[in-house]
């Protein structure tokens, strides 16, 4: 093998590559690391505004509540990816539509627990719904 030209030419080439090679795998393993890390992030933010519209159920009366949930609305921020599917972006659009709903509800004046309540749960159905479409989230929350 020794005699061989191409086997120092070969040697060489594999040399050369392992480096290249090495971080072609580091920066896909990087951008796979940062795919999960924006679906884990968009799944906490699911859960907590689904957290908030559950303590919201439990008690309608309570003003603090209504003013943190008003908070978390106005603070959301659930983008989605290219790649999701049309139902994902339908969720996300339909929790868009029932969270500005919710919100206009707890901030104006003379709407009753009913009212409120009744947004509260539509936001609740839907971000459930939403939560079960994100895996990341899914085993997150059982592990």
């Amino acid at each position: 093998m020794e005699d061989c030209p191409f086997a120092e030419m070969l040697d060489f080439a594999i040399r050369l590559q392992l480096p290249l090679i090495a971080r072609s795998c580091a920066a896909a393993n990087e951008e796979q690391m940062t795919i999960e890390k924006t679906v884990v992030d968009f799944g906490q933010r699911v859960m907590s505004l689904e957290a908030a519209c559950h303590h919201l159920l439990l008690r309608p009366d309570d003003a603090l509540l209504r003013e943190r949930l008003a908070r978390a609305i106005a603070t959301l921020e659930l983008a989605t990816a290219p790649d999701d599917s049309a139902f994902v972006r339908g969720l996300v659009s339909e929790v868009r539509a029932h969270a500005d709903s919710l919100a206009f509800r707890l901030e104006g004046t003379g709407y009753d627990c009913l009212h409120i309540s009744a947004r509260t749960a539509l936001l609740c159905q839907t971000l459930a719904q939403l939560r079960l479409q994100l895996p990341a989230v899914g085993r997150q929350s059982s592990g």
